[in-house]
């Protein structure tokens, strides 16, 4: 057999192949931190009620299949790998779809990408989530599983397609229509009138934009948000599906420049998904996420020293890698400060912009800090859902401050997950056991270091909060640096003039960090140093009118 001979007879499994290998490693290599955020801001459970609370509402089976998956993206690779099979499916189907009544040719094996490429792209919105494209594979499966089913069978089908897949179901409905419109074109009305009714006896508390538009396949209410894009699959499927009824036009489509010409829209079509929904700012912020969460520390100064987006949710992540690797003292100007809140951002109402300062919170000893951000955070998921990463630190929280009652309730959810299992399952054993917490390297750390009572503070006076923890126990270095690099944002000249002296002493110096020295040379110099890092931030500061009194 000939290589071309090869090629033309497994062409299509050729296809799949390469569709696979490609999603993979544009998953796994290129975009694992959307992998990440997708895992945090969901916590899949193994019982009974969370299997009919998502039954309860249209589109629970593909919400409920789509949050098995996402529990798997705590590996990256083995998310990825999940992702890749569901494209190759949906590839799969779509060609099957396209070319039921035509011969397979070149051209739409290859426009048969276009969905998943627009998919891919879509789901570049972090907000979308994969009950979408589940939703998408569960009305293609169906829609070629039942394709011999009487016009009248549909009774019973769109109805119940609708329960379990969702609005999507208008996909299926517009599909039989393509096939034979004369028989199938009351199946449109039907489907209305089924979400109408579901949204009066069933759903009533739901909008009805999202009964008709679909409840679990974003993140945000589509009260809030409708993203348009959510229909771009959609509809290029029912246009490759007309496409392929067309026989007159199959010749045309065996020509190799009109498969050449398909080449070329499937690559300008994910050239533009990757322009339009995987900005570069917001991605490079999902992957500081990430590598927080991971503690690695040195990967996130690594990369912003290459490229740091300018937010202060960036400042804080980069300046609590610095502090957890002995840094900060040396390196902080170097990096983008962004004003008094680059160590610790206020609270934000939303499920990411706290995330580095809770986890700074947690590592400076103010545990309540830590939780209260926390819970902020995952009640702040906008579709109600828990998150994994967010109840673990919280159950850590309340077992360092030994009430044990209250992390146990915690601990409980969590053993009914798979990756926070085990996890769970031996932090239970430390529960009441002084002994084993206080064994714990992390545990037995910051109980030493921690508040040792509850304080309201203004967020304004966090660099006297800082100074407190240090003054609670000098162990506490990150809490000295943070001290330290609070009054230099603040411009808090004075103060840091007064404590240096003591910093050095107490941190075992032998010399004053670059950092301080540059400060000091900054000071001395009354801010004009020339090649001071801290004196251009001095100076922006006094631009943005922002500098402390205490001078």
């Amino acid at each position: 057999m000939t290589i071309k001979s090869f090629i033309n007879r497994y062409s299509s499994l050729l296809m799949a192949l390469a569709v696979l290998v490609a999603l993979f490693l544009f998953w796994f290599v290129g975009y694992p931190q959307a992998l990440n955020y997708q895992e945090e801001n969901q916590l899949f459970l193994f019982s009974t009620d969370y299997f009919f609370s998502r039954f309860a509402v249209a589109g629970g089976l593909a919400d409920w299949i789509s949050e098995f998956i996402v529990q798997f993206y705590h590996l990256p690779w083995l998310g990825a790998l999940a992702l890749a099979f569901l494209g190759v499916a949906v590839q799969r189907l779509t060609l099957a779809v396209v070319s039921h009544h035509a011969s397979e040719t070149w051209t739409l094996l290859i426009l048969s990408l276009l969905p998943v490429v627009l998919l891919t792209g879509v789901m570049g919105n972090e907000n979308v989530l994969l009950s979408y494209e589940v939703a998408l594979a569960m009305v293609l499966a169906a829609t070629l599983g039942l394709r011999r089913i009487s016009w009248w069978g549909d009774i019973v089908i769109v109805p119940l397609l609708y329960w379990l897949a969702g609005p999507m179901t208008v996909l299926y409905v517009l599909l039989r229509i393509v096939g034979d419109w004369r028989k199938e074109w009351w199946t449109i009305l039907w489907l209305l009138a089924v979400e109408l009714m579901a949204y009066a006896f069933i759903l009533d508390e739901y909008p009805l934009k999202e009964v008709l538009l679909g409840i679990n396949y974003y993140r945000i209410p589509l009260v809030l948000d409708t993203p348009g894009t959510l229909w771009i699959v959609p509809v290029v499927v029912v246009l490759l599906a007309l496409l392929g009824r067309q026989n007159n036009l199959m010749g045309w489509l065996d020509r190799a420049w009109v498969a050449a010409c398909a080449c070329l829209i499937v690559a300008v079509a994910a050239v533009i998904c990757i322009e339009c929904w995987y900005p570069k700012d917001r991605y490079e912020l999902l992957m500081q996420d990430w590598l927080v969460r991971e503690g690695h520390w040195q990967d996130v100064i690594d990369r912003a020293e290459k490229y740091q987006v300018r937010t202060t949710y960036s400042s804080n992540a980069v300046n609590l890698a610095l502090a957890m690797t002995g840094q900060l003292a040396d390196r902080q100007f170097e990096f983008y400060q962004d004003g008094p809140s680059a160590l610790i951002m206020p609270s934000v109402r939303d499920n990411f912009s706290n995330l580095p300062s809770a986890e700074a919170f947690y590592h400076l000893g103010m545990i309540n800090s830590a939780k209260r951000y926390m819970y902020d955070i995952q009640e702040s998921i906008l579709n109600g859902r828990k998150s994994g990463r967010c109840m673990k630190r919280i159950a850590e929280c309340f077992i360092l401050n030994g009430q044990y009652k209250v992390a146990k309730k915690y601990l409980d959810v969590l053993k009914q997950s798979l990756f926070y299992r085990s996890w769970a399952e031996e932090a239970e054993q430390c529960l009441y056991d002084e002994v084993k917490i206080n064994a714990n390297p992390e545990w037995g750390y910051l109980r030493r270091v921690r508040y040792k009572k509850n304080y309201m503070y203004d967020y304004g006076q966090m660099d006297k909060l800082l100074g407190l923890l240090v003054v609670n126990n000098n162990d506490n270095k990150m809490a000295m640096d943070y001290y330290m690099a609070q009054l230099l944002l603040n411009v808090n000249i004075r103060d840091f003039m007064n404590y240096v002296g003591w910093v050095m002493q107490q941190r075992g110096y032998v010399q004053l960090p670059a950092g301080y020295q540059d400060a000091v040379r900054c000071i001395q110099s009354h801010g004009t140093a020339p090649g001071s890092v801290y004196a251009g931030y001095v100076k922006t500061r006094v631009m943005s009118n922002g500098v402390n009194d205490k001078q």
